[in-house]
């Protein structure tokens, strides 16, 4: 609400389960909460993301989405991920169907959003009789798509085709490594026959501001340092 008011275009909200660094297991009701709390402000809410390889029916994700899409009257950002390895650990999930599975849901849920009736799926993954969700998406043909990733080429590839063009965002990587993977991004949509945008391009990176660099250094250290050096290493850790 605070940063509504100072006039930042977005909040964002992801999603991790059981780790000591994520506890926002279910972002879609942190989401209807910033949308109620944000009402008549143009403040965008990006759902950056959903992991669609841990579900058990990615219609469920379009619906969600489609309800918060409406409830914000257009201010949605939809953000997909595969998720982390722990994630897929504590699921039960096979990491090996990682890419296949979040490639499927990500088709059933556009889909899902864009057909005039109900149709049929038939996957590796998936397997769905009947899809026709309601309600419809407010913006159209459906909200903007962004991908978080770590820099996966997998994932750069698929994401830069002309058809796609997802904002592509890498989360908590050094400087190097957002100039690398945004160069690969770059190169994969020459080949695929058009030069990137910068929107196209995003870097999530932790900003700590004080009133000097020292301040900011003395008093954001102790906590930067927990953050990658304990919670992304003992997840397990209460």
């Amino acid at each position: 609400m605070f940063a509504s008011e100072l006039g930042f275009d977005g909040i964002c909200v992801n999603e991790h389960h059981q780790t000591a660094y994520g506890l926002r297991p279910a972002p879609n009701l942190i989401a209807s909460i910033l949308i109620d709390r944000t009402r008549g402000t143009n403040m965008r809410i990006p759902v950056i993301g959903r992991a669609l390889p841990l579900v058990a029916n990615p219609v469920a994700v379009a619906e969600e989405f489609a309800m918060l899409d409406n409830l914000s009257k257009g201010r949605l950002i939809a953000g997909f991920v595969r998720g982390i390895g722990n994630e897929y650990h504590s699921s039960g999930i096979n990491p090996t169907s990682s890419q296949g599975r979040f490639l499927e849901a990500h088709d059933i849920i556009v889909r899902s959003w864009t057909n005039n009736g109900p149709f049929a799926y038939e996957g590796d993954h998936f397997n769905l009789r009947y899809v026709n969700p309601w309600p419809r998406c407010y913006q159209r043909p459906h909200p903007p798509i962004w991908i978080p990733s770590q820099g996966s080429a997998e994932t750069i590839e698929w994401a830069s085709a002309p058809e796609r063009r997802y904002p592509f965002i890498i989360t908590f990587q050094p400087i190097a490594s957002v100039v690398r993977n945004h160069t690969a991004y770059r190169e994969s949509a020459r080949r695929h026959g058009y030069e990137a945008t910068g929107d196209q391009l995003g870097w999530a990176a932790p900003i700590y501001v004080a009133e000097t660099d020292e301040i900011a250094e003395r008093e954001a250290r102790e906590n930067v340092e927990r953050l990658f050096n304990d919670f992304f290493i003992r997840r397990s850790k209460c």
